[in-house]
Order: structure tokens, then C-alpha cells, then sequence
């Protein structure tokens, strides 16, 4: 049976496959792990908690040095348990722990040059982990695959901002430190300040956005209001990229963007720097559909559409006046089915009036829905997609004009809250809209007309660009599902968030690994810096694309191809060695090893459960 391509990737699957595709294959894509476990992933993560909980107890705490070294060897040894280190390997638990109070009296708590940054929110960078959509999609589902990451300290170093990992080895060399070289992404991907997100309230200026708030996020054509996980505000200088178009964005170059590719009805993402500008299939996206909300009576949507067009309060009723007959037709539909009684009466020149009669009830909740001044509010964003739908389709039959299908609908109104209101509540509905400002000399008065299209996706190709120096402040956030719906220039789009360790809003200088070895009568300590320009970081993105293509092509070809000339001599040796030097190795494979599933995620493993 063909097994799953994995839904989230990391480094260590990343490696596998560069190394070997059949030991990735084994390893990652059966989960075949030795039935021992290993003592280096066992020591390695038992010192990594003892870390974190050190570091937390002396900067987040405040415990004194002494105090949070202890705190931090007893989570050592809670996390190593009862697991017994095989008699030749030096990572027993009492080295372990002997191996942290040893690091922290070479860098001592307080003393070290490397220290926890305060994020964004006011969180430290102890520990710091990330889950972000790659430009590829799964082959079985089709949704992005994710791409996982971990280190344990973002971290201000001598004027430097770095991501740290701590390591545990066997020895350490001038060569060591290489192999933790371009582990993570450094760049930051965010928008101008101008920009707005969508709140439960209503639009917001991304850099106005607080902690607590909902936004409007988006995945795969749907929106909710979903808690980003990070705000982000770093600075910036040089030249942010303008789109000006039926869609507007002022981003920096690295700013992810989602879009629609016309040939292969999928939806990508991109760099702006990257995006395929003489592609003439790809499509920016402008809305979505909403899921979830309130659901109320249709007609009773229908009555505040109409209310709001035609109608006046006299008292505790509402009344109209009319000089279109299909108006009238269609308010006796809406009264009769909420069974609110009516009278009407001609006037003499030939308009009609029609009165209600409402009870308190009624009345106070269209006066809470409306207000004295007949303007559309929030209460929109709370409904469900079916009554953002009727009260879109409803403004046609009184403030707006219906072509059919030949063109998409009007909507007119002289109240700018009501235009900029509908324009939402069409976002929210998968509609594009459009709007025209006219001062009307012979009423005084300003004339807003709405279009509201049916497709919500725009040519990128067609799409005018332009380069805008910049220096200042420019903003993200991080939100589950990766995109989220913003308005630049009035003008609504779906785009996308940051990148790895940009999420804390922190674009970092460069990359320290520190390492200690574990030997049975020493310890050693190593630590170096690796700086890496953009040109770089592209390159390693590039690269990590083409190898997971590799890894899909032979999973969809079912043969993962062997490399018996470099895996299996690498140092430290495959553990895969003999299965794949055997005819028929299955019967090795369960005597040696059992299926323990690994989560790039959690950083831990579940046993599989054989069918």
C-alpha cells in the first residue's frame, strides 16, 4: 500500500532526503525507527527542555542564577525519565545533566553575551517555533504543504539580532557547525501601515491592530475570523513594491503573495520579487466566501434593505413612499411573510404610502440595526454568508439598478458609511466591487455608486507596478491559515503572512549555533555565528523547492531511489544499512525496528498502529 506524503516537513526530513530518498522513504514516509531509540534524540531533547526551563526561571521569573540552573537540570531529568543509555554512549543522564550546568558556567546567566530579545507583545525569545505553507502543494490534498521549524532563542548579540540553537555532540570541530547552516529563513514579509484589516468591528489600520482582536483570514476561497498568533512591526528602509490596479498593495518585495492560476485552477503563493508578472494565468484574489455567523429571518434582511432606501420613522412605525409600483409589490411581499400589518394610501399625484403597524419589539430592532440615521453597522460581519447574500441581492430591487446578466448590479447612495458598509459585506460574499464618486451640482449633494462585480480575481499580468522608496515602520501578522483579507487604497485583497522567524517580527542579522560535547571523562564547548545575505536565502529556498519536487516525483512514481555510496558511509552511519543491502528485508524491518511516526510539530513521536 503507497504510503502518505507527509503533511508538514522539516529540517530532519529535508536532510534525510538530500542524503538518501529510500532512507527518507523508510524513515519519514513508512516510519520505520529503530526499535531502540536513539540516545542522541533522547539526550538531545532532555537537554533542550532543561534549557528552556532554565532560561524562562532567570528571565521571565527572575530566580537568581543558582536557582535557575537547578530549575533547569530537574526538568533535564524529568524529560530524560527512565530511559536507559546504552553502556558505549556517553549521553547517560548524569552527563547530560552535567553537560548543562556545564554550559551555563561557560555562559553564565547574566553574564552572556547572547539574551533572550523581547518580541512583539512583550514575550521573550526563549524558544521560538513556526509552521508556514510552502509555494507547493500536497499531492493528495492539494492544500499547501508546511514547512516546520524550531530554535531555541531568538537572541540580541553585541548589537546583532540571531536566531540560537543549542546542540549536544559526540565531538565538536571547526567543521561542526556547518551542518546547521541555512536551518531556518531570516527575512521579514509585511505591508505600508496604511493598510487595513478587517476586524468584527470593522476595518482597522494593521498598525493600530492590538492583541485579542480578531481578523479576517482566508483559505482556499473561505473567510473566518480567526486570533493572529503574532503582530508584527519592524523597520524598514528601501523600496516597497506597488500594485495599482482594480486591486492595491504597498508591500515590501519579500511580502508573501497568494493567487489564482487560471490553467491550473489552483491557488499559489509567492514573493512579490518572485511573483510571474507575463503570466497571464495567475489572478489576484479580492474576496471570499464567509463561514460561520448569525442567521436571522431573509426577510427581515430584506425589510432593513428597504427601510434603509425608502423608509422613515414616524413614532414606533416605519413608514414609505413610493412612486415605483414594483416597490410597492415587493414591500407587501416582505410585510405580509413577518406578518407586520400595512395600510396604504394613493396620494394625488399618483405615489403611494405605506404604513406599518409594529410592535415595540419590531420596531427596537430595526432601530437597533439602523439607528435614527438609517445607516448600515457592524452587526453585517456577524451574519451568516445566507443573509450576507439576500442583503446583497436585496439592494438591487431599491437603491441599486439590476442588468441581469449582462453586467454585474449598481448600488447608489449619498451616505458614504452605507457604500463603504455594502463594499464589505460584498467582500464577504466573493463579489468585487468597484466605486465611483459624482458631486451632483443641481442637488448639492455626492452621488457614491458601487459596483458590485461577480468575479473577484484580476490579471496580475494587467496589473500596473511600481517601486516606492520607503523608510519606516512596516507591519504583519501571523495568522493560522496563513492569509488574511486586507483594503489598500479601498480596494479589498486576499495576501499572505510572514515567513519562519520573521513571525516575531524580527529580521535577523545571522544565525548562532552553540555546541557541547559529551564525552565520557570531558566536556567541550564550540559556538560560531553564520551570516547569510538575501541572495542566499533565496538560493536555499530554491534549492528546498526542488528537493521536496524530487521527493514528490518519486513518491508518485512509488521508487525512492538508493545513494549506497554516500548514506550509507555518512557519519554516524544509516541504521537502514542492512534492510537495504537484503532481497527481501521486510522480515529485518520488524525484527529491528517498529513504526513510530515523527511530528516536525511536537518534535516527538506516536506509534503507528498496524492494520
Amino acid at each position: 500500500m503507497k504510503p502518505s506524503f507527509p503533511t508538514v516537513l522539516d529540517s530532519t526530513i529535508i536532510a534525510a532526503a538530500r542524503s538518501c530518498l529510500q532512507k527518507a522513504n523508510l524513515e519519514f514516509f513508512e516510519h520505520w525507527k529503530p526499535r531502540e531509540p536513539s540516545v542522541h534524540l533522547h539526550a538531545g531533547a532532555a537537554y533542550a527542555a532543561g534549557m528552556e526551563a532554565a532560561r524562562t526561571a532567570f528571565y521571565l521569573q527572575g530566580h537568581s542564577e543558582a536557582d535557575s540552573v537547578a530549575a533547569g537540570v530537574q526538568a533535564l531529568l524529568v524529560h530524560y525519565g527512565d530511559f536507559e543509555c546504552p553502556p558505549d554512549s556517553a549521553k547517560s543522564l548524569e552527563r547530560t545533566a552535567g553537560a548543562l550546568e556545564f554550559y551555563f558556567s561557560r555562559y553564565r546567566l547574566g553574564e552572556d553575551k547572547a539574551i533572550p530579545m523581547t518580541l512583539p507583545g512583550g514575550k521573550r525569545g526563549i524558544e521560538f517555533s513556526f509552521v508556514e505553507p510552502l509555494d507547493i502543494n500536497h499531492p493528495e490534498t492539494g492544500d499547501p504543504l508546511l514547512y516546520s521549524g524550531r530554535m531555541d532563542m531568538l537572541c540580541d548579540y553585541e548589537n546583532m539580532r540571531l536566531g540560537e540553537d543549542d546542540k549536544t555532540a559526540s565531538q565538536l570541530g571547526a567543521s561542526w557547525p556547518r551542518q546547521w547552516d541555512l536551518r531556518s529563513q531570516f527575512t521579514g514579509y509585511c505591508v505600508h501601515p496604511s493598510t487595513e484589516v478587517l476586524t468584527e468591528v470593522g476595518w482597522r489600520a494593521i498598525a493600530a491592530l492590538r492583541e485579542g482582536t480578531k481578523i479576517a483570514t482566508w483559505k482556499d476561497g473561505e473567510i473566518r475570523f480567526d486570533l493572529p498568533s503574532q503582530l508584527i512591526e519592524i523597520d524598514f528602509a528601501g523600496n516597497l513594491t506597488e500594485f495599482n490596479g482594480k486591486v492595491h498593495l504597498l508591500a515590501t518585495p519579500e511580502h508573501r503573495q497568494v493567487v489564482f492560476d487560471q490553467y491550473s485552477q489552483t491557488y499559489k503563493t509567492f514573493t512579490i520579487n518572485k511573483l510571474p508578472r507575463n503570466s497571464g494565468a495567475l489572478r489576484f484574489v479580492s474576496a471570499g466566501i464567509k463561514r460561520g455567523g448569525v442567521d436571522l429571518d431573509k426577510n427581515f434582511i430584506r425589510l432593513l434593505v428597504a427601510f434603509q432606501a425608502d423608509g422613515y420613522w414616524k413614532g414606533t412605525a416605519a413608514q414609505f413612499h413610493f412612486r415605483k409600483a414594483r416597490k410597492v409589490e415587493r414591500l407587501r411581499s416582505i410585510l405580509t411573510e413577518l406578518e407586520i400589518e400595512f395600510k396604504e394610501r394613493e396620494e394625488a399625484d399618483g405615489t403611494v404610502r405605506v404604513y406599518t403597524y409594529m410592535t415595540s419589539e419590531v420596531y427596537m430592532l430595526m432601530l437597533s440595526f439602523l439607528g435614527k440615521k438609517k445607516e448600515f453597522d457592524n452587526w453585517l460581519l456577524s451574519l451568516s454568508q445566507a443573509c450576507l447574500s439576500t442583503f446583497i441581492e436585496e439592494l438591487k430591487y431599491w437603491d441599486g439598478t439590476d442588468y441581469g446578466t449582462k453586467k454585474a448590479p449598481l448600488y447608489f447612495t449619498t451616505n458614504p458609511i452605507n457604500a463603504d458598509w455594502v463594499r464589505t459585506a460584498a467582500a464577504l460574499c466573493g463579489r468585487h466591487t468597484s466605486m465611483h464618486v459624482q458631486h451632483d451640482t443641481r442637488s448639492n449633494s455626492t452621488q457614491y455608486r458601487v459596483v458590485l462585480n461577480y468575479d473577484c480575481k484580476h490579471s496580475v499580468h494587467l496589473t500596473p507596478t511600481e517601486q516606492i522608496p520607503y523608510v519606516g515602520k512596516v507591519y504583519c501578522v501571523t495568522v493560522p491559515d496563513s492569509y488574511f483579507l486586507i483594503r489598500s487604497g479601498g480596494r479589498t485583497l486576499i495576501t499572505g503572512n510572514c515567513w519562519g522567524a520573521a513571525r516575531a517580527g524580527i529580521k535577523l542579522d545571522g544565525f548562532l549555533v552553540r555546541g557541547v560535547s559529551i564525552l565520557k571523562t570531558k566536556y567541550d564547548t564550540l559556538e560560531a555565528i553564520t551570516y547569510r545575505p538575501e541572495w542566499q536565502l533565496d538560493r536555499w529556498y530554491g534549492q528546498l523547492m526542488r528537493d521536496i519536487r524530487r521527493m514528490i516525483a518519486a513518491w508518485e512514481e512509488g521508487y525512492f531511489d538508493f545513494n549506497l555510496d554516500h548514506a550509507c558511509t555518512e557519519y554516524g552511519g544509516c541504521p537502514f544499512k542492512g534492510v537495504c543491502q537484503m532481497r527481501e528485508p521486510e522480515q529485518l524491518l520488524r525484527m529491528q525496528f517498529q513504526r513510530r511516526k515523527w511530528n516536525p510539530v511536537t518534535r516527538m513521536e506516536t506509534l503507528v498502529e498496524e492494520t
